[in-house]
């Protein structure tokens, strides 16, 4: 769709950088995603290890419990091109040519979803994500740094 520029950053990211501006930004009207994913009961064989092998990474990198049903979606994927990529390649050509074509499908829809979950280092890059550092209450014991709270 053209037209409607480039998509609005999500608030959990502005506060992530540090770049949340209240006055453009309006935090009181920000949705914060809490909880983690949940694995739906439906999700089996290499779409389940999937899951299971990413789930709690991708959760420690912000995904959160509205993010399932997408996860989800992303583990069902991997799952369709790990069951063609086992297939052998047909010797007739018409039945290769289909194999590839679902490869491909299934690579690319895979590929497009887990670019919003940042697991490649281009995807990661383009989030451009940095932790905050985790606060030492030793270290700022040490420096004379009180614990407010």
């Amino acid at each position: 769709m053209a037209g409607r520029g480039r998509p609005r950053k999500p608030h959990h990211l502005h506060i992530a950088e540090g770049t949340l501006v209240p006055c453009r930004h309006d935090p009181d009207n920000a949705i914060i995603a809490t909880g983690t994913p949940e694995m739906p009961p439906g999700l089996r064989g290499e779409a389940r290890k999937f899951w299971k092998a990413w789930a709690v990474k991708l959760a420690g990198m912000g995904a959160a419990e509205v993010d399932s049903a997408e996860l989800a979606s992303m583990c069902e994927w991997w799952g369709r091109y790990r069951a063609l990529a086992r297939k052998r390649m047909p010797k007739d050509m018409l039945d290769a040519k289909r194999l590839l074509d679902g490869l491909k499908l299934a690579w690319r829809e895979f590929d497009h979803i887990a670019a919003r979950f940042g697991l490649t280092p281009s995807d990661r890059a383009r989030l451009k994500i940095t932790p905050k550092p985790v606060a030492d209450e030793f270290e700022d014991m040490l420096n004379g740094r009180k614990k407010h709270g």
